[in-house]
């Protein structure tokens, strides 16, 4: 749409517009508004999630929803398995922010150099089970997206648990006080 009224202005006030400076400038701004009115609809129409990076998703590599059928036993096993500390981020497909998460957050390479220290699991809860449900009762959680942490003795620090979207400057500090 954006798009449709900068060409029709365009036209619409040719006449008018008699300074080359004044032409100039015109021409730039619609250029600009052009390029980024194509690359919003390319965004919008390719699953892009953000008006400010409407592309940047093309360029990571596809996100695992992580892994379902879960239970609280098998997750707490992995955990336990861990010799370093653990971040279990709970997910699902139809969670606009825990994609942008995997996008924006997650997909950052401070985070992801971070996280070299740290044994990461996703639990994907889409299907919505029994087990799903036990597993959010257990930790104390109702949906998603969480992230929870427990430190190198697998010991669920709960005080630590993220619930929404963070940036990723936030969430490197935030890691630094789990150990």
């Amino acid at each position: 749409m954006l798009l449709l009224f900068t060409v029709y202005g365009i036209y619409k006030n040719r006449d008018e517009f008699r300074s080359s400076i004044v032409k100039l400038l015109a021409f730039v701004v619609s250029a600009i508004l052009i390029f980024l009115s194509a690359v919003w609809i390319i965004g919008a129409a390719t699953g892009g999630i953000s008006t400010l990076t409407p592309l940047k998703y093309q360029s990571l590599e596809n996100s695992s929803h992580g892994k379902k059928g879960y239970s609280v036993d098998i997750l707490l096993s992995e955990v336990k398995a861990s010799k370093k500390p653990v971040i279990v981020n709970f997910t699902k497909e139809s969670c606009a922010a825990c994609k942008e998460l995997d996008i924006v957050t997650f997909a950052d390479t401070n985070v992801k150099e971070a996280f070299k220290d740290y044994t990461f699991i996703q639990v994907d809860l889409t299907n919505n089970t029994e087990q799903d449900q036990e597993m959010l009762k257990h930790f104390g959680i109702f949906g998603t997206p969480n992230i929870l942490f427990f430190d190198k003795n697998g010991e669920f620090q709960k005080d630590k648990t993220i619930t929404g979207l963070i940036t990723p400057d936030k969430l490197i500090q935030h890691l630094k006080s789990i150990k």
